[in-house]
């Protein structure tokens, strides 16, 4: 998400700055060479009436007017009303015509402003702004920076180097706009936002409760079903991978006086991007941390079960995943659904220690539902351990080195 300073530069001076006058502009004249209505037509006219007044006053006032016995002043003063009032009138007429025409350029400039204002929201979105405490993108400075507690939310297409290899560049961009399309406004909805677009994956922001980014993204996979749906001659079908994690980050603007954007930093944005990137690996559609769930104002509106311990690159300590999942995804979320008071189960004993007893039961799930990965990752890590046993220091963790 980037903001150009020329533009902005552009936008505070437009928005800002009085217009300045043309150098040496004449009376009467704007910068534009555009003629204002002066008294440069209206006092030579009085004063010509005026003489004519005063003549007829005199012509009134001689003894002998032989030639011409009526009086001459009440005629000549009628004019002399007539005349200046049609000057006056004149001049008012383009007074008000140049009005219009400046009320029509302002219109135009007014417009033009809320054209660009609205374009840029495009980019930088008005959340972002008012995080900042910004009225506009023109008020953004470099370092602008705000401490705040939000839920960071990666999603990203599953195989999406495959289905692009089988595309031309103009269809992947049609298709990844038209997917794009459909997500965006869910994440709108429960009153996130669109922080970047990276390749083929987003980042949004949420900050209110954790219920809605949760919400949004049921709300994304099943839309991405029904696009699926849509589209039954595609050659791949889409699937994408969502993690959440909530804390504390610093959003703000970085770069250079040429060349800034917005962005977040925090352990918080790089967790929940680990997290996503582990939902092809266990094979789930949604995982968050569990003091996400715990977050949660209504902890129940979704089912989930536990999925693994793990310690992602740059983390010492282990963080506890979930997966939330739905009957609406598709006919395997409803096995999961059945399955998870039996996998919660294991998960204890594997925890414990209890290596034997465990492997009992994650091969009776694997059995029971040979689709799902995260039984056979279980089933193979028992095994090793009962066959070397468990490492020194071990507390049920699974380290994980890649991004």
């Amino acid at each position: 998400m980037s903001v150009s300073a020329e533009p902005v530069e552009l936008l505070e001076e437009v928005g800002s700055q009085p217009p300045a006058l043309a150098p040496e502009s004449k009376p009467g004249e704007v910068a534009s060479g555009e003629v204002r209505p002066t008294n440069q037509k209206v006092l030579p006219t009085f004063l010509m009436g005026l003489l004519l007044c005063l003549l007829a006053m005199t012509w009134d006032f001689l003894p002998s007017r032989n030639w011409l016995p009526m009086p001459l002043s009440p005629l000549v003063f009628l004019a002399f009303l007539i005349v200046q009032f049609l000057v006056i009138e004149g001049g008012f007429r383009k007074a008000n015509a140049q009005s219009v025409a400046l009320g029509q350029k302002l219109t135009e400039t007014e417009l033009a402003l809320l054209e660009a204002a609205e374009a840029y929201s495009r980019f930088v979105p008005e959340q972002f702004l008012r995080h900042l405490n910004r009225k506009s993108i023109s008020q953004v400075r470099l370092g602008d920076q705000v401490a705040r507690g939000m839920t960071v939310m990666f999603a990203d297409i599953r195989n999406f180097t495959s289905m692009s290899e089988t595309m031309s560049p103009e269809e992947n961009f049609r298709m990844l706009n038209d997917y794009l399309g459909h997500i965006g406004p869910i994440i709108r909805e429960q009153f996130g936002f669109i922080d970047k677009y990276i390749g083929d994956a987003i980042m949004a922001l949420f900050d209110g409760p954790v219920d809605e980014a949760i919400a949004a993204a049921v709300g994304m996979q099943l839309a991405t079903a029904e696009y699926n749906r849509n589209r039954p001659d595609a050659p791949y079908p889409i699937t994408i991978g969502i993690g959440l994690h909530s804390g504390p980050l610093m959003l703000g603007v970085i770069g250079e006086v040429d060349r800034m954007e917005s962005t977040v930093i925090a352990d918080s944005v790089n967790l929940a991007s680990r997290i996503e990137s582990l939902t092809k690996y266990y094979d789930c559609r949604i995982l968050l941390t569990r003091s996400t769930f715990e977050a949660q104002s209504d902890p129940y509106p979704y089912f989930t079960r536990p999925v693994d311990l793990v310690r992602v690159k740059g983390r010492t300590e282990p963080v506890d995943l979930l997966e939330i999942m739905d009957e609406r995804f598709d006919s395997h979320s409803n096995l999961k659904i059945e399955l998870a008071a039996h996998l919660a189960e294991a998960l204890v004993l594997y925890r414990r220690g209890e290596f034997h007893e465990a492997r009992i039961l994650f091969q009776h799930l694997a059995y029971q539902d040979p689709k799902d990965l995260l039984y056979g990752i279980y089933r193979r890590r028992v095994e090793e351990l009962i066959r070397l046993g468990a490492p020194p220091g071990w507390d049920g963790a699974n380290d994980f080195a890649f991004k």
